[in-house]
């Protein structure tokens, strides 16, 4: 009899599950987080699109930076160095060459740590463009289209007044002017445009042996 009342009493005692207790999301509240999901993904990814548009952005900026600076640095150099300076035209730059000691003044080797003698000074005495023997040679640079190009001597040969043909040392120039502010100082102005961004440089150069 007593096991029968501690039956009774154990099954009284356990609880029935509530079937109708729903604790999962509703269709609409299903709907509702895909939705709020979908916005934070868009927002994400248009976030994500103009941070990426931005540093291609100035990707292109720095790299059109970088090759103007190359040829305004080129061009300070050789006016740096010379002893005569003309402008032809406002976009074009003509001046003595006496910077470059690449080739051996003798056989006209190639030597990349030159050989002691300016390669304008073609008949080795330490002088430069001093008579007929030794002529003056000039490096000029011009705008051709949206290049701006750049002919140097051909010191390969023994020739005098021979020159390498126009290279291209800077593209999508859009502007390029010089200009005298005194008779041995030039200012020298570069633009540059690569359809989306433009960049903009501007020095000055003094030739040292100049007065």
């Amino acid at each position: 009899m007593r096991s029968i009342e501690k039956f009774r009493i154990f099954t009284a005692s356990k609880k029935v599950p509530d079937l109708g207790d729903n604790s999962g999301l509703t269709l609409i509240e299903l709907l509702i987080s895909i939705l709020i999901l979908s916005i934070v993904v868009v927002g994400l990814h248009q976030v994500l699109d103009t941070s990426l548009a931005a540093y291609d952005d100035t990707s292109d900026k720095q790299e059109l930076l970088a090759r103007g600076r190359f040829a305004m640095e080129r061009m300070v150099r050789f006016v740096q160095e010379t002893d005569l300076i003309q402008i032809p035209s406002p976009d074009e730059l003509k001046v003595s060459e006496r910077l470059l000691d690449t080739y051996n003044n003798f056989n006209h080797q190639y030597m990349p740590g030159g050989d002691g003698y300016l390669d304008a000074d073609e008949d080795q005495d330490g002088l430069v463009n001093e008579d007929a023997t030794d002529p003056i040679t000039y490096v000029t640079f011009k705008l051709n289209g949206g290049n701006l190009e750049e002919e140097l001597p051909n010191y390969k040969t023994g020739a005098t007044g021979d020159y390498l043909g126009w290279k291209v040392i800077c593209e999508q120039v859009a502007g390029f002017t010089c200009s005298f502010l005194s008779s041995n100082v030039v200012e020298i102005q570069l633009t540059l445009n690569d359809g989306k961004n433009e960049v903009n440089l501007k020095t000055r150069a003094k030739a040292r042996l100049l007065d």
